[in-house]
């Protein structure tokens, strides 16, 4: 069984909110609004491996979904600025529904399947960051300390290389996979015998051409049912 989940798939900011985020327009359609194509890709996946799938429906500018709420990134540079109440309420309303459709989610998959149950979190990222450009179309986010997980990211990796295609694929690039984000919580939450995540990161300069972009969803579908 595998779920399928996309924390940045929108930039929208629900109703009262919108004053606050006058002024922000155009920050709203830049990745720090939400994860350039990762919403499409996710959804493409979904189509073709009929798994559950779950996405944000608010911006990360408002709330950041893969992030634990004592992380300091959670929250934007404007939505720091609200008051306690405020914030309890954008917690209570839409990070902590987010985030228990997912746990509960995986403990259905898991108590009706006899086999581990494999999470899909899919992400875009940057193709410069910091003045540095970085050096893959695809990377794999996860824990080489689980069996289970080091074991599927060699097997993708693996596949990939007996493959003909023009793209380059890192292990934990352009972030390490233990770093704070929902399937590291998921980790917290089930054993290395049930679960398995993955953070699977698209480059938004290898997305911004549309046979490339084509190319490598597909390329990554064909893995993934490999």
């Amino acid at each position: 069984q595998i779920l399928l989940t996309c924390e940045h798939a929108v930039n929208t900011i629900p109703n009262d909110f919108q004053p606050a985020y006058a002024a922000h327009h155009n920050l709203l359609n830049t990745h720090r609004g939400y994860d350039l194509g990762a919403q499409d890709i996710a959804r493409h996946l979904t189509q073709h491996l009929h798994m559950p799938y779950l996405e944000a429906d608010v911006s990360r500018l408002l709330i950041d979904y893969n992030r634990s709420l004592s992380n300091r990134h959670c929250l934007s540079f404007i939505s720091k600025a609200f008051d306690a109440p405020t914030k309890e309420k954008l917690a209570h309303t839409y990070y902590l529904p987010y985030r228990q459709r997912v746990f509960d989610t995986l403990e259905s998959l898991i108590k009706a399947s006899s086999e581990p149950i494999l999470h899909l979190a899919i992400h875009s990222f940057t193709p410069v960051f910091k003045e540095i450009t970085r050096t893959a179309d695809l990377g794999f986010l996860y824990d080489p300390s689980r069996p289970l997980e080091k074991q599927i990211a060699a097997t993708w990796c693996q596949w990939l290389s007996q493959q003909t295609h023009p793209f380059k694929y890192r292990r934990n690039y352009p972030y390490l996979g233990t770093s704070d984000g929902l399937t590291t919580t998921c980790r917290k939450r089930f054993g290395p015998e049930v679960y398995a995540g993955f953070e699977i990161e698209f480059n938004q300069g290898t997305m911004e051409h549309a046979h490339a972009r084509q190319a490598l969803v597909e390329l990554v579908l064909r893995m993934i049912q490999a």
